[in-house]
């Protein structure tokens, strides 16, 4: 399924940090309503199970992130499960 934006996503990755078994990487949204935080949480077993590379990471979980956004409307209450092992939630 094909989703288009009308407004285009400002959104900054900020870093990650390496949580045992799982990575957790942060990002930052800009809009007309402020600015919002995100973070991505991956098991590092489904990293490993689709051989992605830490380093691709960051970009996989923007394009993820960039897909909800478009399909939610821009909603900032994002919480929900993007995929299999593989979590994303607004920062506390």
């Amino acid at each position: 399924m094909a989703v288009f934006v009308d407004q285009p996503v400002d959104l900054q990755y900020l870093g990650f940090e390496s949580k045992g078994v799982v990575r957790k990487y942060a990002f930052s949204r800009r809009g007309v309503k402020g600015q919002s935080h995100y973070f991505v949480t991956i098991a590092n077993e489904t990293l490993a199970a689709h051989r992605a590379r830490y380093q691709d990471t960051p970009a996989i979980c923007s394009i993820r992130l960039r897909r909800e956004f478009a399909i939610r409307g821009g909603q900032s209450s994002l919480r929900h499960v993007l995929g299999d092992r593989c979590r994303a939630g607004r920062m506390q």
